[in-house]
This record gives C-alpha cells, sequence and structure tokens, in this order.
C-alpha cells in the first residue's frame, strides 16, 4: 500500500468517528476508513459488557459481508466497495445493547472504477467468472487460486511484469491441463469518467479470435470494444527479452471517450483450448484523469457488420460463390467441390469463418449440413456458432455429434425464440489434429413453416 493511501486513510480515520457510544456500548477502530484503492477491510472492537453479539445492521448489510470474531466485527472490503462515497453507521446490536460503528468511505472516483481491478486482494473480488461449455466447472480458465503474486512466470524466469504485488495468472506451469479450460470473467459495472481513457495489461491469448478483453453497455449489453493482445511473441527470451511477450504482460491504452458518462463493464473471454489460448492480466484501470502516456495503443476488434436491412436468409448460405459473403480470420478455409472445408494446408489449419447478418424469421427454425469435425475434442474445437448482432453474444453452439467422416449430416437448430433478432453464424475450427476439420454446406437461415425433421436431426445446444 502507497504512502499517500496510507496518509489518506489515516487522516479520514482521524476525521472519523472512532468511538460511538449507545446504551452504554462502545467500538473503536483504529482505523475506520475504506479506500476503494487499497481494497482494506475496516475492523472494530467492541466492548459487548458481558453480552452476547446479535446481528449487525444498516445499509443493506448482510451476514456474508462481515466477520465476528469473539468482540472484533469486520466489515469486509467487497461489500464496502459497493457503498458511494461519504460516512456510514452501522448498528451492531448484542443482548446488552447497541453500539455504532462509523465507517469513512473515501471518494476516489470509485463509481469510475473497476474494484479489485489489479487483483490486489489476492483472490478474485468485485469479479464473476462462469463457464462457457455445458456448463463443466471443472473446465473453468477463471479460479481464484490462478492469482498469483508478481514475481517470476511458474516454471520460468520471466517476470509477470503486473503492476502490483498480484497478477492474475494460471495454475501448474500452462500446460495442457490448464490451456483447454475456457470461461468468461466479468467485472462490476462502472460510468466511464475522466479523459474517458483506459488501461490494462495481457498476456498470452496468442489467437485474438478466441481470448479477448470485452468492454459491454450495461445498459444495451452491446459490445462496444473488443481488444486482443496484439503484442503476443514468442521469441527467445534469453536473446531478445525486450520483445518477447507470452503469458508476460504487455501494457494497453485505449480511448473511450465516445462513450463518456454511459455505464460499461468488462468481460474477459477465453473460448480457446490450445497452446497460448489462456490470458494472464492485470491492472484494469477505468480512470484516468489525464490521457496515460505509456502502453500500446488498443485496436478494437470486434465483430461488425455494415448492412442496414437484414434479410431472412444468409449471403452463400451453399458457397457455390466461394467465400463471398463471408469473412474469415486465418487461412484455414476454402471451398472444394461445393463444399467449405477447412483444411486448407491439411487438418493442421486454423480459424474462424464468419457469416453476413441473418434475421430470425418464419418458423425461426435453421438449418446446416457438418461433416468430419470429428476429432479428440470435436465438442470444443471444432463447431458452429450462432451470434447475435451487437452483443455478440452466443446464443447456440451446435457440434457434429453424428460424424460419419466425411459424409455430411443435417442438424436442424429451433431459434424461434429469439425471432426477430439479428444474428450471423461462425464456423470454428480451433484444433490442429486428425479429424480436427470441418465441412460445411447448405445453411438455410429461413423456413417458413417448421420442416420435418426427426429427434436425431435436432441440434442439440452445447451451452445448456
Amino acid at each position: 500500500m502507497s504512502r499517500r493511501i496510507l496518509k489518506t486513510l489515516f487522516l479520514a480515520a482521524l476525521i472519523g468517528s472512532l468511538w460511538a457510544c449507545a446504551a452504554g456500548l462502545t467500538a473503536v477502530s483504529s482505523l475506520n476508513a475504506f479506500s476503494f484503492t487499497a481494497g482494506n477491510d475496516v475492523s472494530f472492537t467492541v466492548d459487548f459488557q458481558g453480552g452476547e453479539f446479535a446481528w449487525l445492521e444498516g445499509h443493506d448489510i448482510a451476514t456474508g459481508d462481515y466477520v465476528i470474531e469473539a468482540d472484533v466485527i469486520t466489515l469486509k472490503a467487497s461489500y464496502l466497495s459497493t457503498l458511494a462515497p461519504g460516512t456510514y453507521a452501522f448498528t451492531a446490536a448484542s443482548t446488552a445493547g447497541n453500539a455504532t460503528l462509523s465507517v469513512v468511505v473515501l471518494d476516489e472516483q470509485n463509481q469510475n472504477r473497476i474494484y479489485n481491478g489489479g487483483f490486489e486482494t489476492g483472490d478474485l473480488s468485485g469479479w464473476t467468472a462462469q463457464t462457457t461449455f455445458k456448463g463443466e466447472r471443472d473446465l473453468l480458465a477463471f479460479v481464484p487460486e490462478a492469482v498469483l503474486e508478481n514475481t517470476a512466470i511458474p516454471g520460468l524466469l520471466i517476470p509477470f511484469g503486473g503492476a502490483g504485488d498480484y497478477v492474475y495468472g494460471f495454475t501448474g506451469t500452462g500446460t495442457d491441463a490448464w490451456t483447454e479450460k475456457t470461461g468468461i470473467l466479468t467485472s462490476r459495472v462502472f460510468t466511464l469518467g475522466g479523459t474517458g481513457w483506459i488501461t490494462f495489461r495481457l498476456g498470452g491469448g496468442r489467437n485474438p479470435d478466441f481470448s479477448y478483453v470485452s468492454v459491454i453497455d450495461a445498459e444495451t449489453e452491446e459490445e462496444v470494444a473488443r481488444y486482443g493482445n496484439a503484442n503476443f511473441l514468442e521469441t527467445d527470451y534469453l536473446t531478445d527479452p525486450d520483445h518477447y511477450f507470452g503469458a508476460n504482460l504487455a501494457k494497453y491504452k485505449t480511448d473511450l471517450s465516445a462513450l463518456l458518462g454511459r455505464n460499461l463493464y468488462l468481460c474477459i473471454v477465453d473460448r480457446g483450448g490450445h497452446a497460448w489460448d489462456y490470458l494472464t492480466f492485470d491492472a484494469f484501470e477505468t480512470y484516468h484523469a489525464t490521457v496515460p502516456e505509456s502502453g500500446t495503443l488498443a485496436i478494437d476488434i470486434k465483430p461488425t457488420f455494415a448492412a442496414i436491412y437484414v434479410t431472412n436468409q444468409i449471403v452463400n448460405g451453399n458457397f457455390a460463390a466461394g467465400l463471398t459473403g463471408w469473412t474469415a480470420s486465418g487461412s484455414a478455409f476454402r471451398v472444394a467441390d461445393g463444399i467449405l472445408r477447412s483444411d486448407e494446408g491439411g487438418d493442421a489449419a486454423t480459424g474462424i469463418l464468419r457469416s453476413g447478418l441473418f434475421r430470425v424469421d418464419g418458423s425461426g427454425v435453421i438449418s446446416i449440413k457438418i461433416g468430419a469435425a470429428q476429432g479428440a475434442r470435436f465438442d470444443k474445437d471444432t463447431y458452429v456458432s450462432i451470434k447475435e448482432r451487437g452483443t455478440n453474444e452466443e446464443l447456440f453452439r451446435l457440434a457434429n455429434v453424428r460424424h460419419d467422416g466425411n459424409t455430411l449430416q443435417i442438424y436442424y437448430v429451433d431459434l424461434s425464440e429469439y425471432l426477430g433478432t439479428e444474428c450471423y453464424v461462425e464456423i470454428v475450427d480451433n484444433a490442429s489434429g486428425s479429424w480436427d476439420t470441418i465441412f460445411i454446406d447448405d445453411v438455410i437461415t429461413y423456413y417458413a413453416t417448421t420442416p420435418e425433421y426427426d429427434f436425431g436431426q435436432a441440434g442439440s445446444d452445447l451451452n445448456s
């Protein structure tokens, strides 16, 4: 903790009411001020005069927001960080009477900042982790034990290069047991203020199609910006340490001033499951009074579409015109004999192919033919994703569960709950082993009435 923060806390403690009496009980705290930057708990010693503690109330505090040990009541930083700057009184009730606990929440532009953006609590306080595949918690990429001391990367002599005492790294040594994990880590909401610039540090994430940081509008859920680790570069650290960026952290800055005053939140996304798909990160600072000088200017890579009027059928869904109407990332995709294949250069090729927009209409059912895509982890690595325009959220994920060599299998997907929604299709190949290639044909996104199909042809959502 810096001397400036300590001095501010000390002065606030002197100004605040350290002693409070009610019904004969007293409460004392050596430091009753909460600093958003320091993320400190606030503790009080209460003289219960032989009575027993009953409850603590005030400002919607809940049982999990504080800890009582003997005669010491500790208000957790995770709760205090939700309060606006000001002075707050809490009542500690006991069988012998009540005591008032007075807490000062310092004004450090709290509403404009992410709590625990630098993980200085040593855990994921202030962040929420969720899975991206079948709800499998064992495959979750974001766990508290991966918050590490800001020293050397596990198994290497290379420093992380974080800003404070902690960074978000990984468990183990970054081997396949860790890299196959996926997930989304979401911050609390903040109001963009100051200059509108934000800064952060990223490592890993070699392929920004699968691993990135998103900025989301909290009111509309629109993805307003997306950033990958553009500085990723595996050189020889011993001979070229200045240009090596693997799991160590690169500094970034970006100008979001066009969004000043809007309520936003961050999502750290890991949808990959192979070498270097995982992300390391630190120092998310969303308030700058002046434009930051250091850091690489981050480039917005979110999907964009020019279409004003969106029809109910995507362009070139049968690939008769090659890749016209589709946008490729990577060099895996080609069209041969009227069928899309992700094997340009062999099964080791990877990438994403994104369609144009379509509007869910008619029966709401769409269909797609899929072949191959039967590698060891086909349902995680080679699949079709249906996403919503604007939010870019995945509405449905489909894999070739009936794979039969190169034979194309037809799948029907019921999107009727999204009628009127503008969507797009992403075809994903993120694996390089045998049979880790995907064949696609006849993407039909409009049926006026529900087509007839059997249970085996019904697409199963891998996210449910």
